[in-house]
């Protein structure tokens, strides 16, 4: 029983090194540290983040949450790409109470992003969708509280949708 077990795991190993298949992260290897999830990232300019309809500061989060995942080390000083950003966030009662109080809520956090050349040309184009929920509580500064830290959460969960779909992107034209 084991025996066959262990060649389809053989073969299934070689079948990933046989279609090309890298890491996204590596060591880098001549440093010993890790290295960038891929070099363009780091030469993407996060424009300011457009906020349409929204409560607080979730464009500057999402702006500066980005920055930090494309380019860990810092800004780049000729970035080769910009990403425009267009962010929505909507609150939307959940469970609504026989005497028509609502107790919970979604907070669904939309961005639309598109990222182009140095030329202006739009290489590619997305949306990225999170919802987070939220309980209504007896205390206004404790509802509200709640409600930030959900839009603090699908915020940075944007910003790593944002980055992976980028990465994605990346990898897939061999930039």
């Amino acid at each position: 029983m084991w025996l066959p077990r262990k060649i389809v795991v053989v073969i299934a190993c070689l079948m990933l090194v046989g279609c090309g298949f890298t890491p996204v992260y590596q060591q880098a290897a001549s440093s010993g540290e890790n290295a960038v999830a891929h070099p363009q990232l780091a030469k993407v300019a996060v424009q300011d983040v457009v906020e349409r309809q929204g409560y607080g500061r979730s464009a500057q989060l999402l702006k500066v949450e980005l920055q930090d995942l494309l380019d860990p080390h810092g800004a780049t000083a000729t970035p080769a790409y910009t990403l425009a950003i267009e962010l929505r966030a909507d609150r939307e009662p959940m469970f609504i109470e026989r005497d028509r109080r609502v107790t919970r809520y979604n907070l669904v956090v939309t961005a639309k992003y598109v990222l182009k050349d140095a030329k202006g040309k739009a290489l590619t184009k997305g949306t990225s969708r999170m919802v987070g929920s939220y309980d209504k509580e007896a205390s206004d500064f404790a509802t509200i509280a709640a409600e930030q830290d959900t839009r603090h959460r699908a915020v940075k969960e944007l910003a790593r949708d944002i980055q992976q779909r980028l990465l994605a992107y990346f990898a897939g034209t061999g930039a």
